[in-house]
């Protein structure tokens, strides 16, 4: 009985993070503003993911072992991936002209969606992994929240990019075609700024 409300527990808490919009609103918003192709988007959304899961397994496992800077260290990421985002909406507010010469727009789309999948993808989750990982009373509990924290994170942000952006990229807005770039980059903008600020 334990076990089951502990890995369900786990599961839930991981479905609500996974909805988050730092973990997927600027693959949508970047993807609406370039017209990339929704799966392979979803795709590097997963990468991203996979990265993000790494981080915060690698912090959690950190405590686990009672390694001390472990959150030290783990903050430290993290508000590096956090100026990453800010910058990124910084870009974005750039003239074009300016833009350009900070790289080429032929490059501009594989540069974008790499930097964005380090950017989202490194922000380690600090508490949940950590949490669920050191409280778990058996080895078999260990490893089924370490799926059960997993699979959400790693297959709903994707999903939730592939299926807004083939709605999005169908859809004619006159106003968003033209001024997409800009509003795209001070939601992400603020959207930093909000981690910023939560994070303190």
């Amino acid at each position: 009985m334990r076990e089951s409300f502990f890995i369900l527990s786990a599961l839930t808490v991981s479905i609500i993070h996974s909805l988050m919009p730092e973990h997927w609103l600027p693959f949508v918003l970047t993807g609406r503003v370039r017209k990339w192709k929704p799966f392979r988007t979803a795709i590097f959304t997963l990468l991203s993911m996979g990265i993000h899961v790494g981080s915060s397994f690698l912090t959690g496992f950190l405590v686990f072992f009672r390694v001390k800077t472990a959150i030290k260290f783990g903050k430290t990421v993290e508000i590096f991936a956090i100026f990453l985002l800010i910058l990124f909406g910084i870009y974005y507010l750039l003239p074009e002209k300016l833009a350009e010469k900070i790289h080429s727009h032929k490059k501009a789309d594989l540069s974008e969606e790499l930097y964005l999948t380090v950017a989202i993808g490194i922000h380690p989750c600090l508490f949940i992994a950590p949490t669920f990982l050191t409280i778990a009373s058996s080895v078999k509990e260990f490893y089924l929240a370490a799926i059960a924290l997993s699979l959400p994170t790693l297959f709903l942000p994707p999903l939730i990019v592939g299926f807004i952006l083939k709605g999005l990229l169908g859809l004619k807005w006159s106003f968003l075609d033209r001024y997409g770039k800009p509003v795209s980059g001070i939601i992400i903008l603020l959207l930093g700024l909000f981690l910023l600020i939560e994070h303190h």
